[in-house]
């Protein structure tokens, strides 16, 4: 297995050898074990949470600076536990990956059906732009200069040695207080220390150095004081430097300013985000591809599971980034080894910097819509960055940049003000009220109230945005909603699939047991003993035999021995490690449910683990009891929450006929099954379930929701 420093390191996807030409590598008579990518694509597309590599102190004063509420902070706290503990005693003694397999040539490329295009980028932007890591926290009015603000060097961080005293005061209580004080009172503030002389001299100038300290200048232009109707940024800084040189105090000034009038506006008129519960037929599709070649093809990776969608979904057409140094060779695979069969089928645009697979968080699918229904666009509502992260939000720089490319494949491209991440939010129309819900995770609340919003001003403007009725938030649980919930209307009423992760577990459990009866690994009559306890529902006595020999097994330094773990391989496409660390998972969720405060173990990392497990447990409970209040059917689905290795089956695509299941494939194949048909039941005859495998992907955090971004067939409107 990597070691954490690797899976975390940056990604670089080596280009071919100068003057190489793939189709020219395909000779009469040659044999097909060749490399056509010609670089192995070794990608961190684990998502991290922000605490990954930081101290405790740091993120105390992080949480203190958002004015994150303990409860949340809580659950993120608890999410980092329950990796970290993983990642230090599911350790397995060496790799059994997957084996890749190469691409099989179908035909001649046909250069019609591919069409490729760069995304333009100028010397000086292009410099900016490369003077940027992967991943910081930026500014906190930091936006992106994308689209019309392509050319802004918009400062990501503080210039540093530039800064007199004032300014870095200044700076700091952007940083301190904007989401304890909120905006307007944060200006004020910021106002008096640098001196409103100046503001009223220049006030234009004045916000150009708000800029440089991270003051998010841009939603100024969304309040109107109510005594003469400043409005705007100019009007209304200028309107508060007079009152200070007034000598207004900032105590005298909070009451009109918390009765500042806040009226959000879209960012394009028409846009309405699409739903996602299974309306509607799907036309387009947007994907980014990164990693997924290491000598060959690997099963459920980024380039594998943007094959079959490929070939799941022909009457669709894809859009997809693609890093520019592999741009050629997904070129040569798409137009030899893909399913094709109509011009313009596959556009790909070639990107300059790293970019992670997770398309649907850089950008939610919708249509701008007209008077004329089939005059509507496809357009893509992007963040004020791209951004990872659940109490933080670090700046992506590719996956913000390649919006750029978008627009110029010809698709519409909007950006937001708001900073957000696509999966922990999902579109809901509810046909029985004929309402539009924006399903929220709790974690876009606080993103926003950290810069410098109000809780009720951040969901008016969600609503507004996103072109919906009523917004509805729910607690974390997973790293991301679209794990945790999974929304489909059939007959006029909505279903909400959740996960069962005491089904799921008991099943991976039992599959496991299987194996170690069948292959060995541990002793025969300790394994027909725990499977004969779990068989007769005496669950907790063989948990306890099995961990007690799994771990007995462990090296000194907690790691399991790689012999034991290859008995969790069915055939050549399983990660044998992959497999064994979703068992220990299962095992310890069934852990966490049959403990009692009174029975934790007595050790703190482990008593904390279990203690987090439980929390996760809660709030999921939580998340179902909302959805049914709602008056929504629930249905759960054995499956799991994400965590850093289990197997998920929500993180899928609903389109008017079908259901894209992310699968897993080859050892847990029985689990793929079972999950299956627990949608097909609900579903009935009307929706075919479509299994995806993305088994790789899932042990990188994603699945087929995350990486595949769907947009409505233009006149395929959901029936009234």
């Amino acid at each position: 297995m990597r070691s954490p420093a690797a899976i975390l390191a940056p990604l670089f996807l080596l280009p071919l050898v100068a003057g190489s030409s793939l189709s020219q590598s395909i000779l009469p008579g040659a044999k097909r074990e060749f490399d056509p990518l010609g670089a192995n694509l070794s990608a961190p597309k684990v998502r991290q949470a922000a605490g990954d590599a930081e101290d405790a102190m740091t993120r105390r004063q992080r949480i203190s600076d958002f004015d994150l509420p303990p409860d949340f902070a809580k659950r993120t706290s608890h999410r980092d536990t329950i990796d970290a503990y993983a990642q230090k005693h599911h350790v397995v003694a060496g790799e059994a990956p997957a084996v890749a397999r190469p691409p099989t040539p179908r035909r001649k490329g046909n250069d019609r059906f591919v069409r490729m295009l760069s995304g333009p980028t100028s010397e000086p932007i292009l410099r900016y732009r490369l003077s940027q890591e992967r991943r910081i926290l930026p500014l906190r009015g930091f936006r992106a200069p994308i689209l019309e603000a392509t050319s802004a060097a918009i400062p990501v961080g503080l210039t540093g040695t530039s800064l007199n005293a004032a300014q870095l005061k200044a700076a700091e209580i952007i940083t301190r207080r904007l989401a304890h004080d909120g905006l307007l009172a944060t200006l004020a503030e910021v106002v008096r220390l640098l001196g409103p002389e100046r503001f009223l001299a220049d006030a234009q100038a004045g916000l150009e150095e708000l800029v440089e300290l991270g003051f998010p200048v841009d939603w100024l232009s969304y309040f109107t004081l109510d005594r003469e109707g400043a409005a705007g940024e100019v009007e209304l800084t200028w309107a508060l430097a007079r009152r200070l040189t007034e000598g207004r105090s900032l105590q005298d000034l909070k009451a009109e300013l918390d009765g500042a009038h806040f009226q959000f506006r879209n960012s394009a008129r028409g846009f309405r985000a699409a739903t996602e519960t299974g309306e509607h037929e799907i036309g387009w599709i947007r994907m980014q591809v990164e990693g997924g070649y290491e000598g060959g093809i690997i099963p459920g990776d980024s380039l594998d599971v943007t094959a079959q969608m490929v070939a799941a979904m022909p009457e669709a057409d894809f859009l997809l980034s693609i890093r520019e140094d592999l741009a050629n060779n997904l070129h040569w695979l798409a137009q030899h080894c893909w399913p094709l069969k109509r011009t313009n089928q596959v556009t790909i645009v070639s990107e300059k910097f790293d970019i992670s697979p997770w398309s649907q968080d850089n950008g939610k699918a919708g249509l701008i819509e007209s008077a004329d229904p089939s005059d509507a666009v496809h357009a893509t509502l992007v963040p004020r960055y791209a951004s990872q992260g659940e109490d933080a939000s670090l700046f992506m720089p590719g996956d913000s940049y390649l919006a750029d490319g978008l627009r110029s494949a010809g698709h519409a491209v909007v950006q937001s003000p708001l900073l957000f991440q696509g999966g922990n939010l999902l579109i809901v129309r509810d046909p029985a009220a004929n309402r539009r819900i924006l399903l929220m995770s709790e974690a876009e609340i606080y993103r926003n109230r950290a810069l410098g919003l109000t809780f009720d001003q951040v969901l008016e403007a969600f609503r507004v945005e996103f072109g919906v009725d009523q917004c509805v938030v729910l607690p974390i649980v997973s790293h991301h909603l679209d794990f945790d919930v999974s929304v489909r209307v059939l007959d006029g009423r909505l279903i909400a699939f959740v996960n069962d992760p005491r089904e799921a577990a008991r099943m991976i459990l039992d599959i496991g047991l299987a194996a170690l009866e069948a292959r060995g690994g541990l002793a025969p009559a300790l394994v027909k003993a725990a499977h004969d306890h779990r068989r007769q529902g005496r669950e907790a006595l063989a948990i306890q035999m099995l961990a007690g020999a799994l771990y007995g097994k462990s090296d000194s330094g907690s790691r399991h021995p790689l012999a034991l773990a290859k008995v969790f391989a069915a055939d050549r496409s399983d990660s044998a490690v992959g497999n064994f660390q979703c068992f220990l998972a299962a095992l310890d969720m069934l852990t966490c449910l049959v403990l009692t405060e009174d029975n934790l173990p007595s050790d703190a990392p482990s008593r904390q683990y279990f203690l987090a497990l439980k929390d996760l447990d809660s709030s999921r409970q939580t998340q179902a009891a909302l959805l049914r209040k709602l008056g929504w059917e629930v249905v759960p689905i054995p499956s799991l929450p994400d965590m850093y290795r289990t197997i998920n089956y929500l993180n899928g695509v609903h389109d008017r006929a079908r259901y894209l299941m992310p699968a897993y494939g080859g050892f847990y194949s029985g689990l793929d099954q079972a999950a299956a048909n627990a949608f097909k039941k609900a579903l009935g005859a009307k929706v075919s379930v479509m299994p995806v495998f993305t088994a790789a992907l899932q042990r990188n955090h994603g699945a087929v929701h995350c990486v595949a971004s769907v947009y409505p067939r233009r006149g395929s409107d959901p029936p009234q």
